[in-house]
């Protein structure tokens, strides 16, 4: 799956205080209190993009059948003589 870190903290300049975010390639969501919500919160997002089949941009049925249908050519190496 994803292999970066998608949890990340930011803290306000003004007032110091700390808010959560996870990153999908939906875009950026939160805020969150803290890091643990912030886990909590992207599970629940993947499980319910898991169960209505949205892949984020990487696959669905008519990608799959839209690269399914491209015909694959041969292709020929040549060698650059010496």
């Amino acid at each position: 799956m994803y292999k970066h870190n998608r949890i990340f903290c930011h803290s306000s300049v003004g007032d110091g205080s700390t808010f959560w975010y996870f990153e999908a390639r939906e875009g950026i969501r939160g805020p969150f209190l803290c890091e643990e919500q912030a886990k909590w919160e992207l599970g629940v997002f993947v499980k319910q993009r898991t169960a209505n089949k949205e892949w984020g941009g990487r696959r669905n049925d008519a990608r799959a059948k839209l690269e399914a249908s491209y015909a694959v050519t041969p292709c020929r190496v040549y060698k650059l003589k010496d």
